[in-house]
């Protein structure tokens, strides 16, 4: 089962040059270290944004867990990132009771 409307998929800028990206995040720097040792950067937070998307179009929900303010998705599969690998990751989406497009909360690497 593929996420509904993933073809809509939201990635903010902000989630992804802030906290995935951020050495800096308290709670991103080890996602920022994952993400930057394939060749993401910062400067073209753009390109991990445009992957993450692609990652959610590709893969399909692993899990649909519903909760108060809308429906999680859980995504596992493998990226491409710049330095030619794809790596496994895991993402999390979420698509709130109110709208209709899946919206990023987090990446990180799969085990």
């Amino acid at each position: 089962m593929k996420i509904p409307n993933c073809s809509n998929a939201v990635v903010e800028a902000r989630k992804v040059a802030d906290y995935l990206l951020s050495l800096e995040h308290p709670e991103g720097e080890s996602k920022a270290r994952f993400f930057l040792g394939w060749g993401f950067s910062r400067r073209r937070w753009q390109i991990l944004a445009s992957a993450l998307t692609k990652h959610a179009e590709e893969n399909d929900c692993s899990a649909a867990i519903p909760g108060k303010h809308g429906t999680k998705y859980v995504v596992v599969g493998s990226i491409s990132a710049p330095k030619g690998i794809t790596p496994p990751i895991k993402t999390i989406w979420i698509v709130d009771d109110e709208e209709q497009c899946p919206r990023l909360i987090t990446a990180y690497p799969e085990s």
